[in-house]
């Protein structure tokens, strides 16, 4: 059992309690608040102290300091304000962005610098770690998305988008909760070596990949979308009598008019692996998908789905993110088809603004997986684990599985339009991060991108993602198996 002890109870004692909660899980040990740290507690093996002056009685146990800084609620931060610290030795994370920090005095044996003023940061010395970095506001102000409550551009959809950050976008390339749950779970392990720490996975995985398909469309080919993988000019199919022949296998296959969903399914399981499948039960806005739920297409794709163990969840429309009220009945609709119970949701598009987690609560939704980005790949929210979102005023019941990787962003012309030998190096990037925090990779692939014969090399990705899971030890998994495990963590 960890202790944690917040100095001040005024000022951001909430906000901490909050975020500690969510480190427990993700670092993998039981927290408990410790009020008085003259009470001798005997179940605690170590504590975590968050505040403003190093405690002059010697500690009953090894304790990590964390320097509370004067953080304001209402200030908005700059580039300014960021910092990066860089590891002295070659186990820890060898750097991490910060946006807070205290000077103080450090022990001998220093961890951690500054990475601009060389100043020492983290250091340790027997029984005790002293952390100028303020670890818990930094992980505060991702989790909470306080950096985007401050932003004040959004698109013609509501939406914030990476660039429109008032740190720079470049603060959502990793994620800085992970390296943060990654450093003090080692530091915990530096002051009690035998630590027992709970598994992050089921069966000893190392991490974990979630996988899902948003289902815009039940067709691969559109008029427009045929006439542009002709003139590709990021095929691997460089010859165009060969890219040509390739189309016209692929425009006669059965499976690209049906969904794929036979196709995907079967592919998942010969790997092992089992996803979930996002389906919209209305057409509310001209850019929200019009398959009909009625649809005999749609009925026998999902009773495959179901019969090859993959989750159906409700894609909530473009106006249900700001509308009360409609995600109720979209729900109801989608359930009373499959007549079970849906888990959890994606918004179309990806649309969200602050109401909208309210929205998900009505319609007693159990976690969400909108918290990505629509244009670009990363991490929003400054992890990649599941968490209980916050509000701006309080932690919700509800969990986010932040979004980490869409397959359009990569692909779209108008947006990256990488090639899929280029779009694999972002991958193996996110898919190396990921395995080395333990964290979990939260991809979304359209089903109508993912199909036989395709011109573009970007179905391949696909299958290599879930090789590439296998061989380092991931757990392949849907949305719905990693809430219920988070929730039992």
């Amino acid at each position: 059992m960890i202790g944690y002890n917040i100095q001040n109870k005024d000022s951001f004692a909430e906000q901490a309690r909050y975020v500690f909660r969510q480190l427990a899980r993700i670092i993998g040990v039981k927290m408990v608040e410790v009020f008085d740290l003259s009470d001798t507690q005997a179940t605690i093996d170590a504590m975590f102290i968050y505040g403003g002056s190093i405690p002059e009685k010697k500690s009953e146990w090894p304790f990590i300091f964390i320097a509370q800084s004067r953080y304001d609620l209402n200030a908005t931060l700059t580039p300014h304000d960021i910092g990066t610290i860089e590891a002295k030795r070659a186990d820890m994370p060898q750097h991490i962005l910060y946006l807070l920090s205290s000077e103080m005095a450090q022990l001998p044996r220093p961890l951690y610098i500054d990475r601009g003023t060389a100043h020492t940061k983290i250091s340790w010395d027997q029984n005790c770690v002293f952390c100028a970095v303020d670890v818990i506001s930094t992980c505060f102000y991702f989790l909470s998305l306080e950096n985007e409550r401050r932003a004040t551009d959004r698109d013609h959809f509501r939406r914030f988008q990476r660039d429109y950050s008032p740190l720079g976008e470049e603060i959502y390339t990793y994620p800085v909760v992970d390296r943060y749950a990654v450093l003090l779970r080692q530091l915990l392990q530096l002051l009690l070596p035998r630590l027992f720490f709970n598994a992050a996975w089921p069966d000893n995985k190392t991490f974990a990949v979630a996988l899902s398909h948003d289902v815009d469309r039940i067709q691969t080919w559109t008029m427009r979308k045929a006439k542009r993988a002709l003139r590709a000019s990021n095929s691997p199919y460089k010859n165009p009598v060969g890219r040509g022949f390739r189309l016209a296998q692929s425009l006669f296959s059965p499976e690209n008019w049906l969904g794929n969903f036979n196709f995907i399914s079967r592919l998942e399981q010969r790997h092992g692996a089992t996803s979930t499948f996002f389906f919209i039960s209305q057409h509310r806005h001209e850019l929200d998908p019009t398959y009909k739920l009625s649809s005999p297409i749609i009925r026998q794709g999902i009773e495959t789905l179901r019969k090859r163990g993959c989750d159906i969840g409700l894609h909530g429309t473009i106006p249900s993110a700001t509308t009360n009220g409609l995600l109720e009945l979209e729900k109801e609709d989608i359930e009373f088809l499959i007549n079970d119970d849906i888990f959890g949701g994606r918004q179309h598009y990806l649309c969200y603004t602050d109401d909208t987690p309210q929205f998900w609560q009505n319609a007693r939704l159990k976690y969400d997986s909108t918290l990505g980005f629509s244009y670009h790949t990363g991490y929003r929210c400054g992890t990649s684990f599941p968490f209980n979102l916050y509000d701006g005023a309080r932690e919700l019941p509800l969990i986010e599985i932040p979004l980490i990787l869409m397959d359009t962003v990569l692909f779209l012309e108008s947006k990256q339009f990488l090639s899929a030998a280029d779009a694999w190096v972002v991958i193996e990037q996110h898919l190396e991060e990921t395995k080395h925090n333990n964290g979990l990779l939260t991809i979304n692939w359209h089903n109508s991108d993912l199909h036989p014969f395709d011109v573009y090399g970007y179905s391949q990705l696909y299958v290599k993602i879930l090789q590439w899971t296998q061989e380092n030890n991931g757990w392949l998994v849907s949305l719905n198996q990693v809430y219920e495990w988070w929730c039992s963590k």
